[in-house]
């Protein structure tokens, strides 16, 4: 029966692997116990509850912005649906270790969890006629080499289970075994709409999504996660990490939404363009932002109103204060025509307005240090057209107040142009880190 004192050893557990998974840099994804099913197990039914319990508490956790898939309750519901047809049906024969069917259940939740379409059923994958049979085949060959060599690497004392090869005989091992290409990724992501052009050596697909215009530049073959880079502005300028990273297997997405400014209007229109790429066609949950100049605002506003949908921002001197670009009212020139646009866009009735309200990225830090999205900035230190000081410069000095992880670049001398790096790696490698995950 549920005992209070074993449970908070279950919590303190708990804590003490996240807190080793976060110092190791990683990031953790919980599941909830599977069903412990007494019948099968001739025992007295309270375990069960005892794991509904602590399926409960971590399905809790989710306020605090945890990862957890609750994979316990839908095993619940399916032994119940099974047992209403047939009162001796079982999803694990003990009681405790799962078949097929249920293993199949938790694979769902966790596909589904990462926004992956998964309507097969077991027998495409255990029969020798189904869809994915000859993947699952060579998966499980894999899998044979590659289990015994890790709990061999890793001083396993598990009884029965007979020394594997050493890892790296193992891994190019494994390697050999081909997998075959079809499989659920190439089914479960549909090609792009619209008209397809070529860019610098890529599929450019231009299609519309909420009434606007989308364009998703395509890798040769997609990394796996299918991570993605999302442009806030002027796509296309300065070209040389989207190619890099085309070829680390990275989707690059923009919307046209111009003369927005990052607005409320502007974030809606990206909730939707979002919405769209991550389930229809199955881009990660989690894209790299890429703000430039005035797309610094759509990027921010978007990132802290979904703080937990972003891997991490990399902003070229950006805006991040609408009152320094283009309001003018500090040290850079001002940009009158889209000061004049800031007020109807959010709705203000008077400049004064426009200026006392704190709606801007600088003013609203505080979700995504909260998410730990990692943050770079590259910028020049002339630049008189979006003063750094003004919008990198409290970027920097608030995040870091926040608790937050924030690099600069800068350009001595340099102003608003040329943006970008002669060399771009820096840029590369930090979103690489973050985004491919």
């Amino acid at each position: 029966p549920l005992d209070d004192a074993r449970f908070q050893k279950y919590k303190d557990g708990i804590m003490w692997l996240r807190n080793k998974a976060k110092t190791a840099g990683a990031e953790i994804v919980h599941l909830t116990p599977p069903t412990f099913d007494p019948k099968q197990a001739g025992r007295a039914p309270e375990y069960n509850a005892v794991l509904g319990a602590y399926a409960k508490w971590l399905i809790e956790q989710r306020a605090a912005g945890w990862q957890v898939i609750d994979i316990h309750e839908p095993m619940d519901a399916l032994l119940a649906e099974k047992r209403k047809a047939d009162p001796a049906a079982y999803l694990a024969k003990d009681g405790v270790h799962p078949g097929p069917d249920a293993h199949w259940l938790m694979a769902r939740q966790v596909l589904t969890h990462w926004g992956v379409k998964c309507d097969y059923v077991v027998s495409d994958f255990i029969d020798a006629s189904g869809k994915l049979s000859a993947i699952y085949k060579q998966v499980s060959k894999r899998q044979g080499i590659l289990n015994p060599a890790y709990l061999s690497a890793a001083g396993h004392k598990r009884p029965g289970v007979k020394a594997g090869l050493p890892l790296d005989d193992a891994i190019k091992a494994a390697k050999e075994i081909v997998i075959p290409a079809k499989g659920a990724a190439a089914e479960t992501a549909p090609a792009f709409p619209g008209a397809k052009s070529a860019w610098n050596g890529y599929d450019k697909y231009d299609f519309k999504v909420d009434g606007k215009p989308v364009l998703v530049v395509a890798p040769k073959q997609a990394a796996p996660g299918r991570p993605w880079l999302w442009h806030g502005e002027f796509f296309g300028h300065k070209p040389a990490p989207d190619i890099a990273l085309l070829g680390k297997g990275f989707h690059i997405a923009y919307m046209k939404v111009p003369n927005m400014l990052g607005s409320p209007g502007a974030v809606a229109h990206w909730n939707a363009c979002y919405a769209e790429l991550t389930t229809k066609y199955s881009l990660s949950k989690k894209p790299a932002l890429v703000g430039l100049s005035r797309g610094g605002l759509y990027c921010y506003n978007w990132a802290i109103a979904n703080p937990d949908k972003v891997s991490c921002i990399y902003a070229d001197a950006p805006v991040c204060d609408f009152k320094s670009w283009p309001g003018g009212k500090g040290k850079g020139k001002g940009d009158p025509k889209n000061w004049a646009l800031v007020m109807p866009l959010w709705g203000f009735k008077s400049e004064a307005d426009a200026l006392a309200a704190k709606v801007n990225p600088i003013d609203n830090l505080a979700p995504l240090a909260a998410a730990k999205v990692p943050l770079l900035h590259v910028f020049g230190d002339a630049d008189d057209v979006v003063p750094w000081e003004e919008n990198t410069g409290i970027i920097e000095k608030r995040y870091k107040e926040l608790g937050g992880s924030i690099t600069l670049i800068r350009k001595p001398g340099i102003g608003h142009h040329p943006h970008g790096l002669d060399d771009s790696a820096p840029i590369i490698e930090f979103i690489t880190r973050h985004a491919a995950r």
